[in-house]
């Protein structure tokens, strides 16, 4: 079973899951007691780590203790987690299984993965991986080797190690696998250069031997940073950063260069980076590859890898299947993992369907309303992207995909008059200049998305604001190279045609709000100097600075408005000592003196909703505010920073991320159906 580059387009949306699994999808309640609940991706959409099963069962486990769960690759649900901690890797081994993760957690299931309880591993350090062998149980932290023969009850063997003059000197467990009736550990010896390693091998779990890796001649500065190990025909195959070791015995090691993509002529060398795995359908190892300089041209990720003896390795592209992070024979069936939560499976003709973890968008960056409709911009794939919904539920595309919108995403929703405006950015291109044209579209009542005409936009590197005022007064903050003065894209006319004009404030102005009949907006963060202002203006023209509470040495990190009161959010040693993620949230109310009226903890973002204000934090933590006074927390199941709220007809709350999640805050979440019409 070769690895073929992909000849067909994933599922894009339910309906075609539906069709092609027989599937039903009724939404569950999330683990925990968050109210709030997943509606895009289904089931979840945080990262996976690993999986595991067989022809009964399928695994995986990933970030806040997310656990997916499927016994036919047709529906797949959430199970819940006694914990948030990020789930590594997970295991099966006589009928039980066991997920390790951060701080020394260990899950265990003696259901298949119905049901989960946490066990007590005796360690706080991370743990990375879990194998079975024939003693059961082996796991390994960065100093901690653990075994334990029923998954419940666990102990640290002696392995000869010597520890290091500090801990940070201490050898550190890179791997273990289980294989040809031996378990293998490799083992890192930190020192300043590179990196030397040795390997640890035991046949019951319990008495280890210990064997160095002798470096031969040509491979004096490797740097053995393992990335990937396995078994199969016959050879133990590491993959490291600079070198490919293979052994048939454990004991004897043969050391290679790293492969070469034969598919470009400048040949850059590849490293398998989390993903090889022996397949013994194909016999093959399988892998996904990160390239190293100098990069394939726009980057047409991943790289699918394949051998048979673990030293001579093929590759082709396959850029159909984004996200791809490993590779998992499970039960005569090769799976994908992805790396935003999604699952797939290379079909028997060589084609890949996605089974889990589909979303709409790959990135939401605003949502407004219109009319008895919820509007969210952001891209997906290729395109950016509008959508749109009564109920938030069901999403149709509200911006047909074209020529205008490839490679570009929008950030910004905004109503002036009965015209809405949609802002976004170009793709990423790798050159000296960070992004390709800047864009706003317009719509007008009963109309349809339009690019507007802004004129010569070659120097400019994206738009980080838009707003406007009821007089039809719309500007977009702009940033640009060095060489060019202080700008912003003007309009007077509700956004029907725009102007670039200089402006006063002697600094780029970013994050442009509607204050009332005013604008506001804080200075941009460029070329290395921090945002420590900010200014108001009445036509978008003419900016004044007004001081602001920063501490000592810090910056504004963002500012909402609604109606006339603005909020900021400060960042600085000075906000608390000892803890810099505390933030200081200060309100002003039309102008008036700036007045703490918060700290809170890690967040990024602060923005303005139908409702009120919100600030999010990327461990899922939202704080909620009517007046930007008086603030309270909720917790989200994703792990991504929250860009917009709307409010649903039926009283609940809407939340979309800048990775595209949809979350629902309702007692019910309802049906997760999904329109026709996703690109």
């Amino acid at each position: 079973m070769p690895i073929t580059p992909v000849t067909r387009p994933f599922p894009h949306h339910r309906a075609a899951l539906t069709c092609l699994f027989g599937l039903s999808l009724a939404a569950g309640a999330e683990a925990g007691s968050s109210s709030w609940q997943w509606q895009q991706p289904w089931p979840q959409g945080n990262e996976l780590r690993a999986m595991t099963g067989d022809a009964a069962v399928r695994i995986a486990v990933g970030a806040r203790g997310a656990i997916v769960r499927s016994t036919d690759d047709a529906l797949w649900q959430t199970v819940p987690a006694p914990t948030t901690a990020i789930l590594n890797d997970v295991a099966a081994c006589n009928g039980v299984l066991v997920a390790v993760g951060t701080g020394g957690v260990a899950l265990r299931s003696s259901d298949q993965g119905a049901s989960w309880a946490a066990v007590t591993t005796g360690t706080a350090q991370d743990l990375g991986q879990i194998v079975c062998g024939s003693a059961g149980f082996a796991t390994v932290g960065r100093t901690s080797l653990l075994t334990s023969a029923d998954g419940l009850t666990w102990q640290a063997p002696a392995t000869g190690l010597t520890p290091g003059p500090s801990p940070f000197f201490d050898p550190q467990y890179a791997g273990i696998l289980f294989a040809d009736g031996r378990y293998l550990v490799e083992v890192g010896q930190p020192v300043f250069g590179p990196l030397r390693a040795s390997i640890l091998t035991s046949s019951d779990g319990q008495t280890w031997d210990l064997q160095d890796l002798a470096t031969p001649p040509g491979f004096e500065s490797a740097v053995l940073f393992l990335r990937a190990m396995d078994y199969g025909n016959g050879t133990y195959t590491l993959i490291h950063n600079d070198a490919i070791l293979t052994s048939p015995d454990a004991q004897t090691w043969t050391w290679h260069g790293l492969p070469r993509y034969q598919g470009n002529p400048s040949n850059p060398v590849f490293t398998l980076a989390y993903g090889m795995r022996f397949d013994p359908v194909s016999q093959q190892f399988l892998g996904v590859a990160d390239l190293n300089d100098p990069p394939i041209p726009d980057n047409p990720y991943p790289l699918l890898t394949r051998s048979t003896d673990g030293a001579t390795w093929e590759s082709v592209l396959a850029t159909d299947a984004p996200g791809l992070a490993a590779l998992h024979p499970i039960g005569g069936v090769v799976y994908g993992r992805g790396s935003a939560g999604t699952i797939y499976r290379r079909e028997p003709d060589g084609s890949t369907v996605a089974l889990a973890g589909l979303a709409q968008a790959r990135a939401l960056g605003a949502i407004i309303r219109d009319g008895d409709r919820l509007l969210a911009a952001g891209a997906n794939r290729s395109d950016a992207v509008i959508l749109a919904s009564t109920d938030g539920r069901v999403w149709t595309p509200d911006l047909a995909a074209g020529e205008a919108t490839a490679s570009m995403q929008f950030n910004a929703l905004v109503r002036s008059g009965s015209r809405l405006l949609a802002a976004g950015n170009g793709a990423f291109t790798g050159g000296s200049s960070p992004l390709s044209p800047v864009v706003i579209f317009g719509k007008d009542a009963g109309g349809t998305w339009s690019p507007a005409e802004l004129g010569a936009t070659a120097d400019l590197y994206g738009i980080t604001g838009l707003a406007a005022t009821a007089d039809g007064t719309v500007v977009a903050t702009v940033v640009a190279g060095e060489s060019t003065d202080p700008l912003v894209l003007h309009s007077t006319d509700h956004g029907a045609t725009w102007q670039r004009r200089t402006i006063d404030s002697g600094t780029f102005l970013s994050s442009v709000q509607a204050a009332g009949d005013h604008f506001v907006a804080q200075a941009a963060t460029t070329f290395g100097v921090a945002a420590t202002q900010l200014y108001r203006s009445s036509d978008g023209l003419h900016w004044t600075a007004e001081t602001m509470p920063v501490p000592q040495g810090g910056s504004v990190l963002g500012i909402a408005a609604r109606g006339n009161v603005v909020v900021a959010v400060l960042q600085g040693p000075s906000a608390c000592s000892g803890c810099s993620s505390v933030r200081s949230v200060v309100r002003s109310d039309d102008g008036s003196p700036w007045t703490q009226v918060a700290m809170l903890d890690g967040i990024e973002r602060v923005a303005a909703g139908e409702t009120g204000f919100f600030a999010s934090a990327r461990d899922g933590r939202l704080f909620r505010s009517d007046d930007g006074t008086a603030w309270s927390p909720t917790q989200l199941p994703s792990l991504s920073l929250v860009t917009g709220l709307g409010q649903l007809d039926d009283g609940g709350m809407l939340a979309i991320t800048e990775r595209g999640h949809m979350l629902i805050e309702a007692a019910t979440v309802g049906d997760a159906v999904f329109a026709d019409g996703f690109d």
